[in-house]
């Protein structure tokens, strides 16, 4: 989760997971964060094998909106053909709209 999408959840009551070594294609949900009943979907920048999990996170939710780039990260994605997803990702200008 970024600083942008940390800023727009708000208070988080939970964020489940998906397993070690469950594929994942680019666009389709990685996580699930729970806040004030509502569960709102996060979806993978990446296509690949989820490879590690932050168990921090499940125990503390709230330490993926304090340090989001650090000790808040959610999961890592072993991707095996990176320059394609990341052909499908929006960038500079096209990223503001």
């Amino acid at each position: 989760m970024d600083d942008f999408a940390s800023k727009l959840t708000g208070t988080v009551e939970r964020i489940t997971l998906p397993q070690r070594g469950q594929w994942i294609r680019q666009g389709q949900k990685v996580c699930t964060i729970h806040r004030d009943g509502v569960a709102v979907d996060m979806v993978s920048p990446v296509e690949g094998t989820v490879s590690d999990i932050n168990q921090a996170v499940e125990k503390d939710p709230k330490l993926a909106l304090r340090d989001p780039f650090g000790e808040g990260w959610l999961v890592t994605v072993n991707a095996p053909d990176p320059k394609t997803s990341f052909k499908n990702l929006l960038g500079g200008p096209l990223a503001r709209w």
